[in-house]
């Protein structure tokens, strides 16, 4: 009897362990599958081509090409399979400043950690081979905006708050 009971004792444990193995597999399967799903049209290098200025509800008030430097390398934003990525601004002299980030993708939103404490959350508002379309508070952007369109300064803190900037971005 208790050969009979070690036996069924081995012969479930087997089963057992087969199954969980076969769930971590099925499980490795479809976080890849996800993975792959988002990342789909999304990795590589997007080159900004308007930017504009809006209420959260309404019309922008500011729309305009995006200002790369005259005679210098467009601005970059890439995106990469380890889910790190960069932005490559150009400034005077065709100097270049990469500002490296991690990102994550929920649903959606495109969530960058930029160093230890910035965060910026965009709306991932259009997502194909060809274009990209990010949307994202204008607060979290004030640096930027500042350098094209200097009037932000005067805009209250409670109305800025309303504001959100919407990119347009093309494949390279």
């Amino acid at each position: 009897m208790k050969r009979i009971v070690l036996l069924m004792s081995f012969c479930m444990l087997a089963l057992f362990s087969s199954c969980n193995n076969d769930d971590n597999a099925l499980g490795h399967k479809a976080e890849d599958a996800w993975l792959s799903f988002v990342q789909k049209d999304l990795i590589g290098e997007w080159s900004p081509q308007k930017v504009e200025l809006k209420p959260i509800i309404g019309e922008p008030f500011m729309s305009i090409p995006y200002p790369n430097i005259p005679n210098c390398d467009v601005d970059v934003l890439t995106f990469r399979k380890d889910f790190t990525g960069g932005f490559t601004k150009h400034g005077e002299a065709c100097a270049s400043q990469q500002i490296p980030f991690y990102w994550k993708h929920r649903l959606g939103v495109i969530i960058f950690q930029l160093g230890e404490e910035k965060v910026i959350t965009s709306l991932l508002l259009k997502k194909s081979p060809k274009y990209l379309v990010l949307d994202f508070k204008a607060a979290d952007a004030l640096p930027i905006l500042k350098q094209y369109y200097p009037d932000i300064v005067k805009v209250p803190e409670d109305q800025l708050a309303l504001l959100v900037v919407k990119m347009y971005f093309v494949k390279k």
